[in-house]
């Protein structure tokens, strides 16, 4: 298991994943949030959503996941409130 974090290394959440990672002893990663989305990544985000969630945000969010099969993992699971989004990539 590793943990992996968008946006800027000086951002607060970069910063408090970092220390949980650290805490727990679990790999981790920093990767740049992929800005602005294009076209493309705008109509594959809105496929995956229920067109409730931002498309934008979700747009970056999905780049980070496809980042990981780059990076060699399986699996990637997103997390924000109380909502949890898995997704396998195959």
């Amino acid at each position: 298991m590793s943990t992996t974090v968008s946006g800027a290394e000086t951002s607060p959440d970069a910063q408090v994943a970092q220390a949980i990672a650290h805490h727990f002893g679990l790999p981790h990663r920093r990767v740049d949030r992929k800005e602005p989305a294009n076209y493309q990544d705008l109509a594959d985000a809105l496929v995956l959503t229920d067109g409730e969630f931002n498309v934008f945000e979700y747009a970056r969010i999905a780049a980070t996941h496809r980042g990981h099969v780059a990076a060699g993992h399986e699996i990637s699971a997103y997390t924000a409130l109380e909502v949890l989004y898995f997704s396998r990539w195959d």
